[in-house]
This record gives structure tokens, C-alpha cells and sequence, in this order.
């Protein structure tokens, strides 16, 4: 690795330390390193390693520093690049963003001495299908989410599978979600969880009125399209819970893996049923029996 990409949320308390202790790590190993946004470079007047004139994509790695929703926010405007992403977690849960601030100069070194692996996660890709026509592609590393807008209420979807058509939920809204996003939105609405590297996407009804409503796994190779019927004039399509747009009644919003995929650096040390254990609580203790 020659160049290190850094791109660090501002509003977490710690991002100006962590930053600074990467940019020394950088420094001292003979690198060079690229700030998004910008900007950020004045905030290390005396670092001689920060390159100006470089794009976040042009990088052999970027470092997010914050959360999940931050790395969410890197993978998108990088336009789902192959540049791997280390992130190290200065929020809450963190499944994603799996490095701890107060180890990242040593999983740093880890890192830039090759010990590391990388998890190649899946993206789906999501279209409005209106009467004008077929508007832009967006793409999501967790979730696509079709739901009423500023008001909580009930509404019927329906769903359809390569053109067959599935059922009507009468649900608060519907999410579909990649493996990655299967520890996100659709858990917390009842979904099943998903290894990483298993290749489907999860439907999952939020607050269906029919309790046989239950979560449905795809394989990669089909596609889901959605359409909202009531006389309700707020729908929005929520793409990672960070983009949202606005759907008019009879918009059809079809949703496919894409070719796309973003790949995170993972440690060796570190298996992916230890993180659940962590962050979901779960026991820890083995059982043997004999």
C-alpha cells in the first residue's frame, strides 16, 4: 500500500485524536495519505504526509471513522469502488465498522503488514419505475425501504418475484436487505440474520397485520418489485436510511443484487460470530456435553 484514505464523521467527540494518531501511523511508515472532505487537511497543519489533490478512490485503502452509517455514507459516495474499507467504530454497535479506537495503530500496522482479511459483501440495486418511465439507479449495502412517509400508518404493498406475483402485505412498510443489512432495520422488524456470504436478500414486512406474513429469503438471481395502492400521498423509497425519495401512488420500485460489492477489511483475529455475540448480547459460554 502506498496511499491511505481517511474519512472521518466530524460530529463523533473523538474523530480529531484518531485522526491524528492514522496520520502518524501514515507518516511514519513512509505513506502518503488522502483527507475527505478536503478541507479536514488544515486541521493537521504539521502533517507532511496529507496528499491535496487526491480522490478517496485513487487510495489502496480508505478508513472510515465513526459508525455503520458512516461507512454506509463512504461506500456511497465512492460509488461502490473496490478500495477496501477498514473501519474503526466511534459509535454504538458497529457491525460493520469492526476495529476499536483505542487499538487502531496497532490493527492499522496489522493491516498495512497485510494481516487482514476482507469480506466481500453484496449490493442491490433499486429503480422507480413511474409512468414517464425508469428513473436513475441507487444502490444499498444494507436495506432498500419502501414505507409510508411522515405518517405512521398501514398501507397495502404488493409484491412481486420475477414477474409472479407473491401476495399484498398490509404492513407499515416493507424492507428489503442485503446479508449486511440483515443485522440492521429488518432484525429489529422481526428478520432472520444472514452470514455475509451468503448470496439473497431478505423481504421483510415491518408490523404486518397478517401475523403469516413472514420474512422471505430470495436467491441473487431474482428481483422483487413493489408497488403501493393507497390514496396516500407521502410513499418514500429509503435507500440505507440515509437517501430518500419521494413515491407517488402506483410507482413500482424493483429491487435486484447488483454487480456491485463493497469489500471490508475484516482482522483474522476476529470470527463473525464473536461480533454477534458482542454487540447482540448473546452468551458466550460453551456448553460441552459428555
Amino acid at each position: 500500500m502506498k496511499t491511505i484514505g481517511i474519512f472521518p464523521n466530524t460530529t463523533k467527540p473523538q474523530w480529531r485524536e484518531i485522526t491524528g494518531l492514522i496520520l502518524e501511523c501514515v507518516e511514519s511508515n513512509g505513506l502518503k495519505a488522502v483527507l475527505e472532505p478536503r478541507e479536514l487537511a488544515g486541521e493537521f497543519p504539521d502533517c507532511g504526509c496529507v496528499v491535496a489533490d487526491m480522490a478517496l478512490t485513487e487510495t489502496d485503502l480508505m478508513i472510515a471513522l465513526g459508525g455503520d452509517g458512516t461507512i454506509l455514507t463512504l461506500a456511497r459516495i465512492t460509488g461502490y469502488s473496490d478500495v477496501p474499507i477498514m473501519g474503526v467504530n466511534l459509535g454504538r454497535l458497529g457491525f460493520l465498522a469492526e476495529f476499536s479506537p483505542e487499538t487502531v495503530a496497532e490493527s492499522l500496522k496489522e493491516v498495512l503488514d497485510g494481516d487482514y482479511n476482507i469480506s466481500r459483501r453484496m449490493t442491490l440495486e433499486c429503480s422507480i419505475i413511474e409512468k414517464k418511465g425508469v428513473g436513475p439507479t441507487q444502490y444499498a449495502l444494507n436495506d432498500v425501504v419502501v414505507s409510508s412517509g411522515s405518517i405512521s400508518r398501514m398501507v397495502n404493498v404488493t409484491a412481486s418475484v420475477n414477474g409472479e406475483y407473491v401476495t399484498t402485505f398490509s404492513c407499515d412498510g416493507l424492507i428489503i436487505a442485503t446479508p449486511t443489512g440483515s443485522t440492521a432495520y429488518s432484525l429489529s422488524a422481526g428478520g432472520p440474520i444472514v452470514t455475509p456470504e451468503t448470496e439473497c436478500f431478505v423481504v421483510t414486512p415491518i408490523s404486518p397485520h397478517t401475523l403469516t406474513n413472514r420474512p422471505i429469503l430470495l436467491p441473487r438471481d431474482k428481483f422483487i418489485e413493489v408497488k403501493m395502492h393507497d390514496n396516500v400521498t407521502d410513499f418514500k423509497l429509503t435507500v440505507d436510511g440515509q437517501v430518500g425519495t419521494d413515491l407517488c401512488c402506483d410507482d413500482v420500485v424493483r429491487v435486484a443484487v447488483s454487480d456491485r460489492y463493497i469489500n471490508l477489511v475484516t482482522s483474522k483475529t476476529t470470527a463473525y460470530f464473536e461480533i454477534l455475540r458482542s454487540k447482540l448480547g448473546w452468551g458466550g459460554s460453551k456448553i460441552v456435553s459428555g
